[in-house]
């Protein structure tokens, strides 16, 4: 368990994340043509922004209980 909440907390601080950036939604359908960033922080983006999510970790690490 305890190892569980340290490798997220590891992940969420420790390890750079990729970011597609927005396209031309008129522009060629082509994937070489995405763009990337890679930031710090955005494996836990999804977390961020809909923080229901967090559902799914505590019921994950509820089941080792």
């Amino acid at each position: 368990m305890l190892c569980f909440l340290l490798a997220g907390y590891w992940l969420w601080v420790g390890i750079d994340g990729f970011v597609l950036l927005a396209q031309d939604a008129n522009g060629p359908s082509n994937p070489l043509m995405k763009l990337v960033a890679v930031l710090p922080g955005a494996w836990m983006n999804n977390f961020v922004e809909s923080p229901v999510l967090w559902i799914f970790p505590l019921l994950g690490s509820s089941a080792h209980c």
